[in-house]
């Protein structure tokens, strides 16, 4: 992405974004809450991934639960193994 997507959402979205510009395009990822992902995967193992579980659960889920944030590359945690 061209644009820093993660502090211009934590500074209120406003309009003028040409001060969110990266210098070079970097790599980010959109992943959901722990909270989202907690409920989400509840909400699977109740309502499986079958059609008739699937359209259960799309009217049960919250949709805050969906909703991801964005984060650098960089600084997104890896787990080794030491």
């Amino acid at each position: 992405m061209h644009y820093d997507m993660a502090r211009w959402h934590a500074e209120g979205m406003p309009r003028e974004v040409s001060m969110y510009r990266l210098a070079a395009p970097e790599k980010f990822r959109f992943e959901l809450t722990e909270e989202g992902a907690r409920e989400i995967a509840a909400a699977f193992k109740v309502w499986t991934f079958t059609l008739r579980g699937l359209t259960k659960l799309v009217t049960r889920i919250q949709m805050a639960w969906q909703v991801r944030k964005c984060v650098r590359m960089e600084q997104a945690v890896t787990v080794s193994s030491a």
